[in-house]
């Protein structure tokens, strides 16, 4: 028998059920209740055009399944989404080993009848990025909904390799000798200090000036980003006085003198180090900072044994040069309605043709 919970806000009964699942050691930073929580809270409440429906999922007394939905009313367009917008670099549903989408019983018109029922009326469903496997986690939840591939995510995996192996064998020649060229070019100009960041204060001052050198790299491509908006820069500056999430921030400097090099904002979260917000001056752009940054932080990871490193959203080229493994990115939808069908059409599949055209 399946039971079937409606949260339309974030309360002690919810974290509850969230953090049984959670346990199991599959999921990333991103699917934790305490980032989606607060991510809901600084972006989305108060907003009248967002509506909180997260789904709990019973069968035969289990819990099996959290669906931590919201529906994003765009003018006269209802779009079911997965929790997390643009700061989200993975989005999933909570699921257990018992998981609803794992049934063979379970097709496709079933799964689609189960969420009909037991959420409001919408026009689309798009769950942007998802992973369909990684880690030995496999995201079934992806085969009940057409998908379209949007990147490739690299990241490292430190299984079975040695600090040595992983410079000398799996990185990209080329870019390690020049890496270690440009540090000791530097090294003959000043003193190169990579620092971990772990003093409140400090936090506060490399992330403030992480979103002032980011501001300033997008300014010269004219591109639009996030940090034009106050309520993106309160995002990541407020991180670091919320007492859960701050023990996952990572936040390092690499620094020559007093002189900034290079900054990333990143989650350290379940021996996993998620590649998030790097930026480096311009001023010493001509010394691969982002690279020798990059030396300095896979280096922390043998030292602090952590197993994986995720270059997370994006398929730049030096990804592929620093990481081991890959993973396919997809974006799943299915329309509920005519101008659903037609918005999914026009924002995405159009789109994506373009993009493979350019590309």
């Amino acid at each position: 028998m399946i039971k079937i919970l409606s949260y339309n806000s974030f309360n002690n009964e919810l974290k509850k059920y969230w953090s049984s699942l959670i346990e199991n050691g599959k999921f990333s930073f991103f699917q934790t209740y305490e980032w989606n929580k607060y991510w809901y809270e600084k972006i989305c409440k108060g907003d009248k055009f967002i509506f909180l429906n997260i789904l709990v999922i019973f069968q035969n007394e289990e819990l099996t399944d959290i669906l931590p939905f919201y529906i994003n009313k765009k003018k006269n367009l209802k779009i079911l989404e997965i929790i997390g917008g643009v700061n989200t670099d993975f989005k999933s549903i909570i699921y257990s080993e018992n998981s609803l989408f794992n049934k063979e019983k379970n097709n496709e018109k079933v799964i689609k009848k189960l969420l009909l029922k037991n959420l409001p009326h919408f026009d689309i469903a798009i769950f942007d990025n998802q992973i369909k496997i990684k880690q030995n986690m496999n995201n079934t939840f992806l085969d009940y909904f057409n998908n379209i591939f949007l990147y490739n995510n690299y990241y490292l995996d430190f299984t079975n390799l040695t600090e040595t192996k992983y410079f000398e064998n799996i990185l990209n020649k080329k870019t390690y000798k020049d890496t270690l060229r440009q540090i000791r070019r530097l090294k003959k100009i000043g003193n190169l200090n990579f620092k971990i960041i772990n003093e409140e204060k400090d936090m506060v001052l490399y992330t403030k000036k992480m979103i002032e050198l980011k501001s300033i790299q997008y300014s010269y491509t004219k591109q639009n980003h996030l940090f034009t908006e106050k309520k993106y820069r309160d995002f990541y500056t407020g991180l670091i006085s919320n007492e859960l999430l701050k023990r996952n921030l990572h936040i390092s400097v690499l620094l020559l003198d007093e002189n900034i090099i290079s900054i990333h904002y990143g989650f350290k979260y379940n021996h996993t180090l998620y590649y998030i917000l790097p930026v480096y001056s311009k001023k010493w752009s001509t010394y691969s900072p982002g690279n020798i940054l990059l030396y300095f932080l896979v280096k922390d990871c043998f030292n602090q044994k952590i197993k994986y490193f995720d270059f997370t959203e994006g398929e730049n080229k030096y990804k592929l040069r620093w990481s081991n493994k890959k993973t396919s990115m997809y974006t799943s939808f299915f329309g509920n309605s005519l101008k659903g069908k037609m918005y999914f059409i026009v924002n995405y599949k159009i789109k994506n043709i373009i993009r493979k055209f350019i590309n």
